[in-house]
């Protein structure tokens, strides 16, 4: 998914993203909480949002968002 946005970024004369592995890491936990805890959704079962969760594990950022 990465990829194919960044290949549209470029296409559309947007600057690449860039790969941050805490991110990934970030993501990458809560897709495991989900998968154990059998449901789906970008606010985990403590009430805790994307933007909670990167906070929480020290991410700063200038801009996010979630589909």
């Amino acid at each position: 998914m990465f990829d194919l946005t960044n290949a549209e970024r470029v296409r559309r004369g947007l600057s690449a993203l860039t790969w941050d592995d805490a991110v990934r890491d970030t993501a990458r936990h809560h897709s495991a909480d989900m998968a154990e805890h059998h449901y789906f959704s970008h606010t985990n079962l403590e009430g805790l949002s994307p933007f909670d969760r990167m906070e929480r594990d020290g991410i700063t950022y200038r801009i996010a968002g979630k589909i």
